[in-house]
């Protein structure tokens, strides 16, 4: 027999059912009635929920609106169901009216905005604010990012950074791994963030890094931070970096090994860094403002005598001219003489830890 309601059931005659504690005899009116009266049940609990729809939250209004469309698919169409089915569709009509509404309503911050399409998302202050958080913990103690006042400001390094700057800089992480090989090599960032490998101050048991072409052809770099770590391998490393100014940090040169004569090709503008533990000879000849500090430093903390040969830092002409303490060259020239008193006790020590400087042939 169908069941489908759409079609008239007879009202007379006995039938058979068959049911799961036996046959029971039951009339066609009956029958039909049993048919009709679980949907009628089931429309009655929908209005009801219908009823209530729009005084509910969103989340169960939803929850309530999914359950109202899975009960439709499966009914079946007569007379008074459509008559139903047309009032509920009246219903779901007010409901996004209604819905429509509360979204208007929503209030937006100085972190959250409406789209034009009535979605909430993210303010470009809130991603600035978000951001300035990521950035100061991986800057540590050498940088800081802030908002203030809707206006974005960022230290590095002591460089100071455009939003856009600290983002790139940002994406290229800092020193997190002994494979810094090539690491940076031929970007464009000014600086980078600090090593995150070691904090303490025992340089003889810092990370050793793969250094070699780490900076290299670095056409902006102006500052580079290597706090705390030792150099492996340092071929190429800074060179041609022209804008390279400074390099933050004691790094180790106790296990470094390769050649040095392009650690720090064509770098003009170098003038501070401080190396511990030099042990073979390195060149520095394209570097004539390398100050008196960066040597002092240098010889002062050079490898025991009984551990390492001498060894011999090719300079710039300036750089030469300020130790011997020619004055016909315009660099040594305009120092003072206390200054150039210095630069000879300079060369004196050097002379006692068997370290020679020299200029190119």
């Amino acid at each position: 027999m169908e069941t489908d309601t759409a079609r008239a059931l007879p009202s007379h005659g006995i039938f058979t059912c068959a049911l799961p504690d036996g046959l029971r005899y039951v009339s066609a009116g009956d029958l039909r009635d049993s048919f009709l009266a679980e949907p009628v049940i089931r429309i009655e609990a929908l209005e009801r929920k219908l009823d209530t729809l729009l005084e509910t939250d969103d989340s169960s209004a939803i929850e309530n609106f999914r359950e109202i469309l899975g009960f439709l698919e499966g009914l079946a169409d007569d007379e008074r169901l459509a008559a139903r089915l047309a009032d509920i569709g009246r219903r779901l009509d007010g409901m996004s009216d209604t819905i429509s509404s509360k979204q208007d309503a929503l209030e937006t911050s100085p972190d959250l905005m409406l789209t034009d399409g009535h979605i909430l998302s993210l303010t470009d202050l809130a991603k600035a604010h978000l951001f300035c958080d990521l950035f100061n913990q991986a800057a540590g103690e050498h940088g800081h990012a802030e908002v203030v006042d809707g206006v974005f400001s960022c230290m590095l390094n002591g460089l100071e950074l455009t939003y856009g700057e600290a983002v790139e800089i940002y994406m290229a992480g800092g020193p997190d791994s002994i494979a810094c090989a090539g690491k940076y090599g031929m970007t464009h960032i000014r600086t980078h963030l600090p090593p995150r490998l070691y904090s303490g101050n025992n340089y003889t048991s810092a990370p050793k890094i793969n250094g070699n072409f780490m900076f290299y052809r670095m056409d902006n770099l102006e500052v580079a931070n290597l706090s705390g770590l030792g150099v492996e391998s340092v071929y190429c490393m800074f060179q041609y970096c022209p804008k390279l100014r400074e390099i933050i940090g004691v790094f180790s040169m106790l296990d470094s090994r390769g050649e040095r004569s392009n650690m720090f090709r064509n770098c003009p503008e170098l003038v501070e860094f401080r190396v511990m533990q030099m042990n073979k000879d390195m060149s520095l000849e394209h570097s004539p403002k390398i100050s008196l500090a960066t040597f002092e430093y240098m010889v002062r903390h050079r490898m025991a005598l009984t551990s390492v040969p001498p060894f011999t830092l090719t300079v710039h002409p300036d750089v030469y001219a300020k130790l011997t303490g020619d004055t016909t060259n315009e660099a040594a020239a305009v120092l003072t003489e206390e200054e150039l008193a210095k630069w000879a006790q300079l060369l004196s020590d050097a002379a006692e830890k068997e370290i020679t400087f020299t200029i190119p042939s």
